[in-house]
């Protein structure tokens, strides 16, 4: 922490690097299988296999370029401050939010991944932020209230454990 009580949290390097590594792996099995199914495109089946090739080296190049970028961002992924917050975690730059629009901090689950909800008075004016492939998943989903801002400590130096109650903590000392 700085003298001014901003906590700022940045990107987790080694989940970087193990995202990189992982995206060379599926690259590798996406060029092997490209190989192999343009060697044989005399048999249906193959074509199948083209499909499959393709979208698994379009995915990896997504991720390693994801990873590099933060790898090599000096850009915090999260700050915390008395005033509020500035989420750059998630892809999605909603400017800073202050601790008067947001309404709750809480956390849900989704498989194995835990992600904590942001809810905030007006998420119409955050959900304009996003880019129209998270706006199309924020329409679809059923719950009126739903907020588009959601942290995954995944990408970040932190913790769940330890992102929760640090947020949390902010928010009810600095309620305005």
């Amino acid at each position: 922490m700085t003298q001014n009580g901003e906590k700022v949290i940045h990107f987790s390097k080694v989940m970087a690097i193990l995202l990189i590594v992982g995206a060379g792996v599926f690259a590798a099995l996406g060029l092997k299988l490209l190989d192999r199914s343009l060697a044989e495109l005399t048999n249906p089946q193959q074509y199948l296999a083209l499909g499959i090739a393709l979208i698994c080296i379009i995915s990896a190049v997504g991720c390693g370029f994801i990873g590099f970028k933060m790898l090599l961002t000096s850009t915090p992924g999260l700050i915390i401050n008395n005033d509020g917050l500035r989420v750059n975690s998630n892809g999605v730059n909603f400017g800073f939010i202050p601790w008067g629009e947001i309404t709750a901090i809480h956390r849900t689950s989704f498989r194995m991944s835990k992600i904590i909800l942001i809810d905030v008075k007006n998420p119409q004016h955050y959900n304009q932020k996003c880019n129209i492939l998270i706006r199309a998943l924020n329409w679809l989903n059923p719950s009126p209230q739903s907020t588009p801002i959601k942290i995954s400590a995944h990408a970040l130096s932190i913790n769940h454990q330890d992102l929760l109650p640090l947020l949390q903590g902010y928010h009810l000392n600095n309620q305005p």
